[in-house]
């Protein structure tokens, strides 16, 4: 192993490879633009989850232990609650 590592950092099938030659602030930026984008994609995950249970069935619902007021009320939750 070398002193100075290289990081590996993937987004969806992209990788972007960050090695010695990548300055700090470069290295910074790509890690803050990765945080921003696991935040949509997990921002989009929650939506979707959400709208899913929103739209499931009275059946459904009592299949998994759930109300239709509680199903109701986590769907029309905000992102980040």
């Amino acid at each position: 192993m070398t002193t100075i590592d290289t990081i590996e950092s993937r987004w969806g099938n992209a990788a972007v490879i960050v090695g010695p030659s990548v300055s700090a602030f470069t290295y910074k930026a790509l890690m803050a633009i990765e945080t921003v984008y696991n935040a949509v994609i997990n921002a989009a995950e929650i939506r979707r989850s959400r709208r899913a249970l929103a739209m499931l069935s009275d059946q459904q619902l009592d299949d998994i232990g759930i109300s239709r007021a509680e199903a109701v009320r986590e769907a029309n939750r905000s992102l980040w609650h």
